[in-house]
């Protein structure tokens, strides 16, 4: 089960992870790598897929905003009593989120997790986006 502690593992990656053939253009850092084995594979699993596959407004956002399309936040907002959870997406904190997603249950014990996303300056032009945690910046 995860902790706060697991959320901050990771100064930097060492490596980069493919998470599945079906989100090719969106990899890992090692610090996503350890918080999904800890059980969050079913959040690093959803960011990628949106990653992969941007909704319309991110796309439109993405063209005109260079800051939205080279960083942006994924915040998942756990109610640890209710054990429901809200995931959004960011341009920045207090900015309007461009996804949310609503969750009816879920396990996951803390009350915040954050993700970044950012544009991939890998030499692999197929890769697009780079998750990694806020202490991996």
């Amino acid at each position: 089960m995860i902790t706060k502690s697991d959320l901050s593992v990771s100064w930097g990656t060492e490596q980069w992870w493919r998470l599945s053939p079906l989100t090719k253009a969106v990899v890992v850092s090692d610090g996503v790598k350890h918080i999904a084995g800890k059980g969050l594979w079913w959040l690093i699993t959803e960011i990628a897929a949106y990653e992969q596959i941007p909704t319309q407004a991110m796309k439109q956002l993405e063209a005109n905003d260079a800051y939205f399309g080279s960083l942006r936040f994924w915040r998942l907002t756990v109610d640890t009593q209710k054990h429901t959870a809200t995931l959004v997406c960011e341009k920045d904190t207090g900015e309007d989120p461009v996804v949310v997603m609503s969750y009816d249950f879920t396990d996951c014990p803390l009350e915040e997790v954050v993700i970044f996303s950012g544009k991939s300056d890998l030499e692999d032009p197929s890769i697009r986006r780079l998750l990694y945690m806020p202490s991996e910046y």
